[in-house]
């Protein structure tokens, strides 16, 4: 049985995965990696979560088991580099919604500003879409009930964080601001396959256009009618498209 590792998006655990695990477990076994609860100063990077995530792969791949990599978001810029530490062993990476290329600097700025304006919880609230239910349904296209249910226990869980958890949070916002994975989706351009929601609110469809450019033998699959969250918008065509390609 081939195993999913599955490395969600900054803020988010395997709650964010229910519907997707409970669909899967027919086919695949699963595995969920959360991020690590504390990390002091020196770990806030996107390496030392890329090397983390290698290291709990590796726990549960002793016996040298056929596996894929299923990253959503900043998880899915992670799985680029944990391949490249694991030396290219997965069989597949789908990369849903992922950052990619390099931010444009015009966005880098901004980000820093608001950084700078703003109390840090507002905007860890904003960046989640969490500063209120509206702006939060507002990228979801589809099944907003089960995406109201989930606001309700994101948003609590982020007004109950503790200021290092926050802290954490801004630090690796700031580190995937300088994300450059250009030669890394190049490298493994072969085994990506790019899930995408056509209205997607965080990335635009120019940040996919540069993706494609990185690695045009890339195999894209594009929702019209999906956003960012594709877990929960859309679990049965995720899983779908992942049977098809492993």
């Amino acid at each position: 049985m081939v195993t999913i590792h599955l490395i969600p998006a900054m803020g988010h655990d395997k709650e964010l995965f229910r519907t997707l695990i409970e669909i899967c477990d027919e086919t695949f076994k699963v595995i969920t990696h959360n991020y690590p609860q504390e990390l002091s100063e020196q770990d806030d990077t996107l390496e030392f979560l890329a090397q983390y995530f290698s290291k709990e792969i590796r726990k549960t791949n002793h016996l040298n088991e056929k596996y894929i990599l299923l990253g959503v978001s900043l998880g899915a810029s992670l799985c680029l580099r944990i391949n490249e530490i694991l030396e290219n062993e997965a069989e597949n990476l789908f990369l849903l919604a992922t950052g990619g290329p390099r931010v444009a600097r015009i966005r880098k700025e901004m980000i820093l500003n608001a950084l700078k304006e703003s109390q840090e919880k507002d905007f860890v609230k904003r960046m989640l879409s969490l500063d209120s239910e509206e702006n939060f349904l507002s990228h979801f296209c589809e099944n907003q009930d089960s995406a109201a249910a989930y606001y309700a226990y994101l948003a609590k869980s982020w007004e109950n964080a503790t200021e290092q958890v926050l802290k954490q949070f801004i630090d690796l916002s700031k580190a995937a601001i300088e994300i450059d994975y250009e030669h890394l989706l190049s490298h493994f351009q072969s085994k990506i396959i790019i899930l995408w929601g056509d209205k997607d609110k965080v990335f635009s469809k120019r940040n996919l256009s540069k993706i494609i450019d990185c690695a045009p033998e890339a195999t894209i699959v594009r929702f019209k009618n999906f956003g960012h969250y594709l877990p929960i918008e859309a679990p049965q065509e995720v899983i779908k498209i992942v049977s098809n390609y492993v």
